[in-house]
């Protein structure tokens, strides 16, 4: 291999291999993006003086800039309408609503934003639709969705096309959009890689959705659309836990405009009396700089603003067990009091029963919620005692979504069922679910759930919808579901929610308000698919929602712990098959995991490329660059030939010294900033891994 000249080298000896080596290379130091606190609306009644017109200046986008441009308006926010739209009774919104009656409802001030309603209504007292933006007071971003409600005594003309976004953009059709793959389970079992990154380029359509009914089983609902002339762009959240679509496409043939539309596709719907719906939510910012810079504002916004507080703050990558993957529905009292007694000590925070507790087991017993006595004869509050004894909280499994044949749920109350689905929308059910939940939370004392949602509910909420009120049934069944979720997290506040769905097949803005991880993808048994798993994951979403289990087969090693040391830390391991040095090896790394933890909702940046492939090295990096501390974590495969690595890290303070601690009990090493980003030279021995703490005064 031929050396790469480089202008200077420095050498920085460590107490033990490996050597790190310090490049400078000669590249245009990074820009930080610096945010600017958005301007809050000083009336909202500017938002429509005209029909459906809209001054953007007015949502709080001007006050964005970099580190060395003035404030400059991002292309993608130029629109001079509300970037939303339907259709109803035929007519588009914006030919109506010049001639509907318009009332501005006054603002409602949080400690986070200000929230605006605009309403229109339909002449004769007809349908009322308002758009509901919530402008964010700390940042250049909005929140915003589509209420509509029908207070007549019939229903309405037919709603249909119904965009949460519909985005104009001019000279776009050039321009980049950054997306990613949702939670699935790999070419490993047949289907597309989850989280692989993908950047697509606009000239011809695109679109990106879900499939199925649950809302991240084929895209995840996030993206990033830069525009590189002016180096900057937008990043949007879709939250519908459901169908949702997104198109790309030019305004209109040989057009060089671009319109970004996102919603619910399908809606057919001549809204009864009395029936009040909403659109899915959508979620835009605006970010000057790389499309890494509107990923990470994502990213940001998303763990300050949307993941779930847990109590009164925001959650840390949690510690857990599982037991699934490794036993099954072979759980039992005496089966889990023998793992708690090998595990004690060993930093674990949660140890969670999976499915297969109850009564039928999994799957023919979803649906009995009964506890099964044979398996745990002392009841829960036993077992959930012996574990907070060793340190550690009890966690549960549910899915009550569904109630296969038989079940005690399907015998009961056949009425609240759609074929083996349960019909959220109907109150009763929803009550009763919470009571059979808040039960064995109360009795086993219970601190995380695992909310799991394993099948495609899009046919048969099409079968219980006439061609008349299409989008319907699925529109109030995830309304009553969020219902429900909400009114369990206001009764227990300190309950930590895995969401879980076939893996990571339900992410979206609506599911991150009401969860605090998630279990990613159930491709979990390959440690090269988790790797690129938190590659790709990590770049629209913070570390916190990344959850998955280092297998059973796993030794562990260091190697094999580091590769899950860019998401939560869990664990499917059979404590009792580790001898001593295993579990000395596991003790210290999970010390070492909870002292950098927090880092991994920070800023993040693959270092290099996302891959499935064993030769190849996986580098992050997490950075705060206002505390001015990083993680940088790099694995290189037993595989790989490559003996080094030259990592360039980003968003580190040049003029600063940064103590660099390996985080194995060797003296740290005072470097500066500029030699840091300059080039970090890095050789590992195959199967081996290094954690590089840094850290500024």
């Amino acid at each position: 291999m031929k050396a790469r000249s480089v202008r200077s080298q420095r050498q920085v000896t460590c107490c033990c291999s490996p050597q790190l080596v310090l490049r400078t290379f000669h590249r245009q130091a990074l820009l930080l993006q610096v945010l600017a606190i958005a301007v809050l609306l000083p009336s909202f009644r500017a938002l429509a003086a005209k029909g459906m017109a809209l001054d953007w200046n007015l949502l709080g986008f001007s006050g964005v800039q970099t580190s060395s441009d003035a404030a400059k308006p991002c292309p993608l926010i130029q629109q001079s309408t509300v970037p939303a739209s339907f259709v109803y009774g035929g007519q588009p919104a914006a030919d109506l609503m010049a001639t509907w009656k318009r009332t501005d409802h006054p603002a409602v001030e949080t400690e986070r934003s200000r929230i605006y309603d605009i309403t229109w209504q339909e002449p004769g007292g007809g349908l009322l639709a308002t758009w509901h933006v919530e402008v964010f007071s700390d940042r250049p971003a909005v929140e915003f969705r589509w209420i509509f409600k029908n207070p007549g005594s019939q229903a309405t003309k037919p709603l249909s096309e119904v965009f949460a976004l519909d985005l104009r953009a001019p000279e776009m059709t050039r321009g980049r959009l950054v997306h990613s793959s949702g939670g699935l389970t790999g070419p490993f079992t047949g289907e597309p890689s989850a989280f692989l990154v993908s950047e697509s380029r606009l000239a011809s359509p695109l679109t990106l959705s879900a499939r199925l009914g649950r809302s991240s089983n084929k895209d995840l609902p996030f993206f990033v659309l830069h525009d590189d002339t002016s180096q900057s762009g937008i990043y949007v959240g879709v939250g519908w836990s459901g169908q949702w679509q997104a198109d790309f496409r030019p305004d209109a043939p040989q057009s060089t405009t671009l319109r970004v539309t996102a919603g619910m596709p399908g809606m057919n719907l001549a809204l009864p009396a009395g029936v009040t719906i909403r659109s899915p939510s959508i979620l835009l910012g605006v970010y000057h700089g790389d499309p890494e810079s509107g990923s990470n504002a994502l990213r940001r916004i998303l763990y300050d603003h949307y993941v779930a507080l847990l109590g009164d703050r925001k959650p840390l990558p949690p510690v857990s067990w599982n037991h699934w993957f490794t036993f099954h529905n072979d759980v039992s009292d005496p089966m889990l009091r023998q793992q708690m007694d090998a595990a004690a000590g060993l930093g674990l925070e949660y140890f969670c029963i999976d499915a297969g507790w109850f009564d039928g087991g999994f799957r023919a017993g979803v649906g009995n919620w009964t506890l099964d006595r044979a398996k745990f004869p002392h009841g829960l509050r036993s077992i959930s005692d012996y574990a907070a004894a060793k340190g550690m909280k009890l966690g549960l499994w549910f899915e009550i979504g569904r109630a296969e044949p038989g079940t005690r749920l399907a015998r009961e109350h056949p009425e609240w069922l759609a074929g083996t689905q349960v019909k959220m929308a109907i109150p009763e059910a929803r009550q009763w679910i919470l009571d059979m939940m808040s039960h064995f939370i109360d009795e086993g004392h219970v601190q995380w759930i695992r909310y799991d949602y394993n099948f495609h509910p899009l046919e048969r909420w099409d079968r219980l919808d006439s061609p008349e009120t299409r989008g319907l049934s699925q529109i109030q069944d995830i309304l009553g579901e969020y219902e429900l979720l909400d009114r369990l997290r206001q009764k227990y506040p300190e309950l930590l929610i895995e969401s879980c769905a076939s893996g990571g097949r339900r992410i979206d803005l609506e599911t991150i308000r009401r969860a605090h991880t998630f279990w990613k993808s159930d491709e979990s048994s390959n440690l090269i698919a988790a790797r690129s798993q938190e590659t790709g994951g990590n770049r629209f979403l913070p570390g916190v929602l990344l959850n998955t289990n280092l297998p059973a087969a796993c030794t562990p090693t260091r190697f094999e712990l580091h590769s899950l040391f860019a998401g939560p830390l869990g664990f499917a391991t059979d404590w009792p098959r580790l001898d001593a040095a295993a579990k000395d090896r596991v003790r210290h790394e999970i010390a070492v995991y909870k002292k950098i933890r927090h880092l991994l909702d920070k800023d993040y940046y693959a270092l290099l490329p996302q891959t499935i492939e064993l030769s190849q090295w996986v580098a992050w990096e997490f950075v705060d660059p206002v505390a001015g501390e990083a993680v940088v974590i790099a694995l290189r495969p037993a595989e790989s030939p490559r003996e080094a690595a030259d990592l360039q890290l980003r968003a580190l303070n040049e003029t600063k010294t940064y103590q660099v601690d390996r985080m194995d009990g060797s003296p740290t090493r005072a470097v500066s900033g500029r030699e840091l980003q300059a080039g970090l030279h890095l050789s590992l021995a195959p199967g081996t891994s290094e954690v590089l703490h840094l850290t500024s005064p």
